[in-house]
């Protein structure tokens, strides 16, 4: 009863703002071993327009964290575009540039526009003036036209030999393969344990428990020295200008 009364103010917020809850009912957020079962801490709200178009709330224990993450898909009508912000760049450390070379020299020969290139003559100072007065929207045309061609022939070779990565919000510059295989690890050990504890009781799960705290504890510390070598590395190429700006990022204003 105490924890009604100390969450009352917080459900009444939530009907004076209006809110839904997205949440699915019994399935929990928040895991510590300590626990004997999944809670509920974290909770997804919305107004009352975007919550008839939410859909597919789940959760994921992906994230290394004692919170999970909450996913939810919201249906719309308008036109979607890609986010900027989660479009796959080119990783050209990995890149195949003898078949880049190939495949570029492919898409030249097999694109008419590029192929008549030659047609255009020398430039002269009056066409570039006729440019800049829009006065020769012919010449425009054909130039925007080559550019675009030649956008188009290096997509296409950069599609054949450099590798794509994906690139988040938050980015983190320190992050490598190996954390990503000691967070699936992570991942497969709590997921094991609370399986676990849903059919015996938190002793019986001990075995499952340790296995969850060494992976757990093997991640924050691969992290942890993930994060210095990245330090390490950035003051052996940084000049001293560049590093001190970097510290002043660091000081808790």
């Amino acid at each position: 009863m105490r924890v009604r009364n100390r969450a009352l103010p917080f459900v009444e917020w939530i009907e004076a703002q209006n809110l839904s809850l997205l949440n699915t009912p019994g399935t929990g957020t928040f895991f510590r071993p300590h626990l004997s079962r999944e809670t509920v801490l974290d909770l997804s709200l919305a107004t009352p327009d975007l919550a008839d178009k939410a859909i597919d709330w789940q959760v994921t224990t992906e994230t290394g964290s004692d919170h999970y993450g909450l996913l939810f898909s919201v249906q719309t009508n308008n036109n979607l575009v890609d986010n900027p912000i989660n479009q796959r760049k080119f990783n050209v450390k990995k890149a195949d540039w003898p078949l880049f070379q190939l495949a570029l020299s492919e898409a030249i020969q097999n694109n008419i526009t590029l192929q008549d290139i030659g047609e255009i003559n020398h430039p002269r100072k009056q066409d570039s003036k006729n440019l800049i007065l829009e006065e020769d929207q012919e010449l425009k045309s054909k130039l925007e036209e080559i550019g675009q061609a030649i956008t188009q022939v290096i997509q296409i070779a950069a599609d054949k030999a450099i590798p794509k990565v994906k690139i988040g919000p938050n980015l983190k510059p320190w992050w490598n393969q190996e954390l990503t295989k000691l967070r699936r690890e992570l991942t497969y050990c709590q997921r094991a344990f609370t399986q676990q504890l849903q059919q015996s009781s938190i002793q019986e799960s001990f075995l499952f428990k340790k296995d969850f705290l060494t992976a757990r504890n093997t991640y924050a510390r691969a992290i942890k020295e993930a994060k210095k070598k990245h330090w390490n590395s950035f003051l052996e190429q940084e000049t001293p200008q560049s590093i001190y700006k970097a510290m002043a990022y660091t000081i808790v204003r």
